[in-house]
């Protein structure tokens, strides 16, 4: 798919190399979320759509991509649920209480985060009569703690860490809000990713907060990121870039992965709490030489821009599945680095991005690794050099 996507942009498919593969293929993923609705026989249903559908639920009963705990907690906690009266939101005719179930886990910490997701709703029914919306939430971490202690027995695979309750507000011609509330437990989330030469990061996760849902592959596709850079743990002071670029930065994941090996790092992402997110993780980790910009990127690098001027020696580009829109191209044109990393999830944006850079530019494409990020669907992440020639 990868080679194909780089042929039908007139590229050297032969640059591609196989793909990087996942070593634990099974009960990968970090983060899942389990929606509250109706089946197609119209029961009560905790689970997911199948491809295709938008209404009717199939039930989870067990889960291969998350954690084994979610087998015996998501069915678990729909029948306490429907057991106890608590309404399922259904979006077609805007009724019932429970929206979400979330579970976001640390894989190498081993905390655990469970998110209830409701409407705004002051009271809703359960134990057949109405009660306050606080006394159902405070009655699902009741739950869920009764749950991880009875199954846990000791078992750090099953306890956990911080339990959330997030009034989800949607109405017509009003901004959709999440008012999230720690409940019990801690108010964040801690994971960690360890990296090329014994570094170690620690990350604190909120809610809505993004980090890639495959933490061990992560760490593979980061370590790729600095290959792709010519970056290693033996560098001197003297032989670092002194200044490296990361555009569409998120909550500066990468941009802290190259920190410790880098002069200095400018992460760049036009999302608010992204970047209040990334600047707390570089304070967490006592990385001070790391700036995070909050701005459009095609805007930031104009003339008129904040970093107008700057001349990294390296750029790294992760840009949505959309890939590089036309300002950002055109900044990046101007910009022109020497040499350009770009990290990517959708090898047709890739290529196709690669391909203009090249025709306006002159940047040759170097090799493309192609990493198992999503193991079990179609999904694909590409790390790909760039060299202005």
């Amino acid at each position: 798919m990868v080679k194909r996507a780089v042929a039908n942009h007139g590229l050297d498919p032969g640059k591609v190399s196989p793909v990087i593969g996942c070593q634990e293929p099974w009960h990968y993923r970090n983060d899942m979320e389990f929606t509250f609705g109706e089946s197609g026989e119209g029961e009560f249903a905790l689970g997911m759509f199948p491809r295709g559908y938008h209404y009717e639920l199939v039930n989870i009963e067990e889960c291969f991509l998350q954690s084994p705990f979610v087998s015996d907690f998501v069915p678990a906690f729909r029948r306490w649920a429907q057991s106890h009266g608590v309404e399922p939101y259904i979006n077609e005719s805007d009724t019932g209480f429970a929206r979400l179930l979330r579970i976001r886990e640390g894989k190498r910490t081993g905390e655990r985060m469970v998110e209830f997701v409701t409407t705004d709703d002051s009271e809703a029914s359960f134990q057949e009569g109405r009660c306050s919306a606080r006394d159902i939430a405070e009655a699902a971490v009741e739950f869920v703690r009764g749950f991880a202690d009875e199954f846990g027995k000791g078992d750090q695979d099953r306890q956990v860490s911080s339990i959330y309750w997030t009034r989800k507000h949607v109405a017509a011609g009003d901004p959709t809000t999440w008012n999230e509330e720690c409940l019990w437990g801690t108010s964040q989330l801690t994971e960690r990713l360890h990296l090329p030469g014994g570094k170690r990061l620690e990350f604190g996760i909120h809610p809505r907060a993004f980090f890639q849902t495959n933490t061990f592959q992560s760490e593979v596709l980061y370590s790729t990121v600095l290959k792709a850079a010519r970056l290693h743990p033996d560098q001197t002071s003297a032989t670092r870039p002194s200044t490296i670029m990361d555009l569409y930065c998120g909550t500066g994941t990468i941009s802290l992965c190259l920190a410790p090996y880098a002069e200095k790092v400018i992460g760049v992402e036009r999302q608010q709490d992204a970047v209040a997110n990334a600047r707390r993780n570089a304070e967490r980790n006592s990385l001070d030489n790391v700036t995070f910009v909050e701005g459009d990127v095609g805007h930031v690098l104009d003339e008129d821009g904040e970093l107008a001027g700057v001349d990294p020696e390296l750029t790294i580009v992760d840009p949505p599945r959309g890939g590089l829109q036309k300002h950002a191209i055109d900044q990046l044109a101007a910009l022109a680095p020497s040499q350009l990393v770009y990290v990517s999830c959708n090898p047709d944006t890739l290529a196709e991005n690669t391909a203009e850079l090249n025709d306006r530019v002159g940047y040759r494409l170097g090799k493309v690794q192609p990493i198992d990020m999503f193991p079990q669907t179609e999904h694909i992440e590409c790390v790909a050099r760039l060299t202005r020639i």
